[in-house]
């Protein structure tokens, strides 16, 4: 759709900061039956640069931005970018959503926690990939009872909480992640091991490299 939008309006730019942001989650999910992951990347760039040469003030092209600049490791830009969005867009629980990710990824888990918040308060019933980020910045800030529920929530509607918080490993040294979290996150996710202590997987996660 946003495709047709900007072949009938070149110079439509919420529909080029709609692709972009279609794109920029083909590409971090993962959908590379949809579009291969670089392609996809790289026209979420090349689209949220147009949309905001063409209005500076769209929110979601920002958030877009905001992703993908963490991603390539520039840090200070995209909280740059993600504070952008929010500011343009206050009562907008997507760019918050973005931020939080943003923070996220940039070791920033408290920061992280308030904008989930803030997602929450604008959002009650927030989708299920919101509530695998949520409960993901839960364990971040080591509130791992608290980060069961939204979890397993997640995980029922096929939305795989492990995956979410595989996405921390990158973020938080792993000395930091005792293994009775990692317990309690393998009961979030439906695999009852919290006798095991063998478990590979938790010595990935608790080992110092």
């Amino acid at each position: 759709l946003y495709e047709k939008a900007i072949a009938l309006d070149p110079d439509f730019a919420d529909a080029h900061a709609g692709y972009a942001r279609a794109a920029v989650d083909v590409w971090r999910l993962g959908f590379d039956n949809v579009l291969a992951g670089p392609v996809a990347r790289k026209r979420a760039y090349e689209a949220a640069a147009r949309a905001l040469s063409l209005d500076a003030n769209i929110p979601r092209a920002y958030s877009v931005l905001g992703v993908l600049q963490v991603a390539d490791g520039r840090y200070d830009e995209a909280i740059e970018s993600a504070r952008k969005a929010v500011s343009l867009g206050p009562n907008s629980a997507d760019a918050y959503v973005n931020l939080a990710i943003v923070f996220m990824f940039s070791g920033r888990p408290d920061e992280a926690l308030a904008a989930m918040e803030t997602v929450l308060r604008l959002n009650p019933r927030p989708s299920p990939g919101v509530l695998g980020y949520y409960g993901a910045v839960l364990f971040m800030n080591r509130q791992y009872e608290k980060a069961i529920e939204p979890l397993k929530k997640a995980r029922a509607a096929s939305y795989f909480a492990r995956e979410h918080l595989a996405a921390g490993r990158s973020i938080c040294p792993s000395s930091s992640v005792d293994v009775g979290a990692l317990r309690i996150l393998r009961s979030a996710d439906g695999q009852d091991r919290l006798g095991q202590d063998n478990d590979p997987g938790i010595d990935y996660w608790s080992s110092d490299g």
